[in-house]
Parts: C-alpha cells; structure tokens; sequence
C-alpha cells in the first residue's frame, strides 16, 4: 500500500496506485489465484475492493469519506453469503492537528464493537513521517521514530529506529537543468542484518536496476543479486536477473492495451511462468459507461 502526504490523502489509495489512468470507474483484475473487483470515484479515490478467493468466499473492503477526508474503513469478510465475525474489521480515522506536528490515528475494532489496537502516524511541518505508534488491549505496544537529515540540495538521509532494529535510508536528487525539476535518481536502504539494497531511478521516475548486497566484514559488501529493467515507451517490457556468479536469467512482459484514450493495458503475459494478469476496465463518460477488456 502506498500513502499519500497530507491529512486528507494519507490513508487513501487512487488510480494510480493501480497502474491505472483515466477517468476509470472501476478494475476487475483476474489472475490464476482469484479476481479483485476496485471501484473508484469520479475524483479517482478507491471506494470500495472486493477480493473473492471462490464462489463461496470472499473479502469486501469499503472506504467512506467526510467532506473528501477518509471517516471509516469497513472489513467484512463472508463466507456463502454469511458474515465472518471472527475476519471482520472496522477501522476509524481520527486527525489531530498539533503545534507543529500532526497525529493521524487509526483506531481497529472487532466486529462487537471491541477495540483491538490502533496505529497513530505522526508528521511534522512538512508532512513527512516522524514517527508511528502501535498499541492497544491486544497488542504489544511499539514505536518507530524516523530522524531526517539534510545534508545538501540533492541528498536526504534518514533513519528509521523501531524497537532496537535501525534502518538507513539514503536518496540522492537530481535537478533537471531545463525544467529545474528534481527527481530522484538513487534510492539506499541498508540496515543492521548487514542487508543494503540500491535503486537507481530514471528521470521519468521508473526503476532501472535495483541491487541486493551483504556484508562479509565490516563495512565491506558482496553483490547477492542484480536487476536491470528495460521498457518500451514507458511500459515494462522486460527484467534481467545476474546472480553473484554472473548467471542471468529473463522475465519478460507482454500487454495488450485497450482504446481509452488514455489507453489502460487490460491483459499482461509474464513469460517463461505463463502467468496472466486480465482486468475488465469500466469508464466514467460524461454519456455512458464505457468497458473495456
């Protein structure tokens, strides 16, 4: 799940968040575990996803919203039509503005009206997480604290501390010299276990390689895995695996897009496995509905 900045699109998912552009009405995605039916509204906020794992049995998750900001999530699963008490869930949002930080609080509740934990987000002036508390009757209690660092323009270090377990992270930003746009071109994350992994980034935002490393000795790291992705016209065509011997191996993505304009892929093919991806993809239109598949 992606977060949005901002108290009223933190919690929320859109469109994008699917790989989806357009006024898009609603997704139905097919795979060979199951389908996920998501339905946004006309602003491209999701409302509602409905996971079915058969005929008998699936998930609905509902979002419901007050003056644009997300109110409740409901979690209600069922079983031949039959309500699930035991995997059914309701959450509650609650948004504190402070002097000069904000709590976003999620409050979870057992169907009976119980409650069962809650997680508060805290961010500060410039909408950045500083924090993330975890409690409740049912819970053990924990807190993470993320401490920035800005060194210079182009680089931003950060630190996310959780319970004794410290995580570093490192983005490097670029400047575009005609558009005096930045955009971030190298992302670092290592952290205690001796694991660091290395995301370069292209100017258009797409990931072009991403590296996997352990330490063998102190401050000395190994290259475990490595993936180049390649794309025609902005879609992922394909991923080149090399392992710590040099051998590589290929992952490889066809799609088919449908007419919209702009165009949604509603069939992707990843080869050698042979596994597919369908959605049947609905329009809003200022006339009528639009499906395509």
């Amino acid at each position: 799940m992606t977060f949005g900045y901002g108290q009223k699109n933190f919690f929320t998912l859109t469109t994008a968040d699917y790989d989806l552009v357009g006024p898009v009405k609603s997704c139905e995605l097919f795979t060979k575990f199951g389908s996920i039916l998501l339905e946004f509204n006309p602003e491209g906020t999701l409302t509602n996803a409905k996971t079915s794992y058969g005929e008998k049995e699936y998930e609905n998750i509902s979002f419901h919203f007050v003056n644009d900001t997300l109110s409740q999530k409901n979690i209600e699963y069922f079983v031949c039509d039959s309500l699930d008490y035991t995997k059914t869930y309701y959450h509650t949002f609650n948004y504190k503005p402070l002097d000069s930080v904000q709590e976003l609080i999620e409050y979870v509740y057992y169907f009976d009206g119980d409650l069962m934990s809650y997680y508060t987000t805290v961010l500060d002036s410039l909408q950045r997480e500083v924090g993330i508390r975890i409690g409740g009757p049912e819970s053990i209690a924990n807190s993470t604290e993320i401490v920035y660092e800005e060194r210079v323009d182009s680089l931003m270090v950060y630190k996310v501390i959780s319970n004794d377990t410290t995580e570093q992270k490192i983005k490097v930003y670029k400047e575009d010299e005609l558009t005096l746009e930045k955009f971030i071109t190298e992302e670092i994350t290592s952290n205690e276990f001796g694991e660091k992994k290395q995301k370069f980034f292209g100017s258009d935002g797409t990931l072009k390689s991403e590296m996997l490393f352990y330490l063998v000795e102190e401050e000395n790291y190994e290259l475990e895995e490595q993936s180049d992705y390649y794309y025609i016209d902005g879609v992922l065509d394909y991923i080149e695996k090399t392992d710590s011997q040099g051998n590589k191996s290929k992952i490889s993505y066809s799609f088919q897009f449908d007419g919209h304009d702009p165009p949604n892929w509603v069939k992707k093919i990843e080869l050698p496995l042979l596994d597919y991806t369908t959605r049947v993809i609905t329009y809003y239109s200022d006339n009528q509905e639009l499906t395509n598949e």
